[in-house]
């Protein structure tokens, strides 16, 4: 409340004849300003709670133990056929690089990640398990054509190419694609 010049009084008192000429004063500030509002959005607040309501939690659970299936039946295909190449006394070169070893381990990883992730839905953990999701589904490709081009260079001295190591190498093919088809769709999914 203002206070009075032509009034010589205390500041505890006010002026009653000043009153009416203070509240249109008051009228005339409230008319001319325009109220601010100021919202705040914490946004990992906003997208946390985001995914925890709209984070598919079955197709992502599925899609993770298949990622760990396909890592461990890449990991065994690889380790079947460094036993057939050991126990070969072979003339030429059989070689391997290891592929489904090194991609078993990322298929599995993403597997793992995704299940991680559906316990407690966060942004950083989806954010992991599509990292994953992208390594396995880089390494997925690497790993059929590796596949694809040992299983042909093997193929040529048929006679030395047993039944057991064919059957690892398709294993290990068809591993690969569904494992990049199961890490698209997982990627697919954490992108929504």
């Amino acid at each position: 409340m203002k206070y009075c010049d032509h009034l010589a009084m205390d500041k505890s008192e006010s002026c009653y004849e000043c009153d009416e000429h203070e509240t249109n004063d008051n009228n005339n500030v409230t008319d001319n300003a325009i109220p601010t509002v100021f919202l705040v959005i914490n946004d990992n607040e906003k997208s946390d709670v985001y995914y925890q309501l709209h984070f598919p939690l079955l197709p992502v659970k599925y899609f993770s133990i298949l990622q760990i299936l396909l890592g461990f039946i890449a990991i065994i295909s690889q380790i079947i056929i460094f036993i057939i190449y050991c126990q070969r006394n072979s003339m030429h070169d059989d070689y391997t690089t290891g592929e489904g070893i090194y991609s078993g381990v990322f298929y599995a990883m993403a597997g793992v990640f995704g299940l991680v992730s559906l316990r407690k839905t966060t942004t950083f953990r989806i954010l992991i398990f599509m990292i994953f999701s992208i390594s396995a589904f880089i390494l997925g490709a690497s790993h059929l054509l590796f596949s694809l081009t040992h299983m042909i260079t093997n193929v040529r001295d048929y006679k030395k190419f047993s039944n057991v190591e064919f059957a690892m190498y398709m294993t290990m093919i068809y591993c690969s694609a569904l494992e990049g088809l199961v890490a698209v769709t997982s990627i697919a999914i954490c992108c929504r």
